[in-house]
């Protein structure tokens, strides 16, 4: 289940890069590998990360799983939980979550495999040869950002 959430995860933030960006897949894979995680919850939706570069994932396109935990960080926040409350950039609401400390990292082997996942599953775009070697190119423009281990798909 966890590895389904994340595939989707990467794919949605990805798709919804700035395309100003040199290398939005790159970047964005990279900013979600080398940034700790940190829940923020706004009026249209939930940021897994603090830099302003991932995007905010609508709560309708959140699965039954996201939505309870959705669920269960909001009762906890209303029952005392120390967050972080302001203005959003489109004027709503904007509450985070503090990073807990240690601070927590997203696993970069599941990072790997799920991003290799979407690659293979995306229908269309050539066969899984042509895929292997978008992915071979992608994952290097990826470790030139941050450190990350090859999927199985490519050992």
């Amino acid at each position: 289940m966890y590895q389904v959430q994340l595939e989707r995860f990467i794919v949605y933030t990805c798709n919804a890069a700035p395309m100003d960006s040199n290398d939005p897949i790159a970047n964005t894979v990279a900013m979600m590998l080398s940034s700790p995680i940190c829940i923020t919850l706004s009026e249209v939706g939930v940021r897994a990360f603090k830099p302003n570069t991932v995007a905010t994932i609508p709560y309708y396109l959140l699965d039954a799983h996201q939505t309870a935990f959705v669920r269960r960080l909001t009762s906890m926040m209303l029952r005392g939980l120390n967050c972080t409350f302001s203005s959003g950039s489109d004027g709503g609401f904007v509450m985070r979550v503090p990073v807990p400390h240690p601070q927590v990292f997203i696993d970069k082997t599941a990072v790997s495999n799920c991003l290799a996942g979407a690659i293979f599953n995306a229908s269309g775009y050539g066969g899984p040869e042509v895929k292997k070697t978008v992915l071979s190119i992608l994952f290097q423009r990826i470790t030139a950002l941050a450190s990350m281990p090859q999927p199985q798909m490519l050992k």
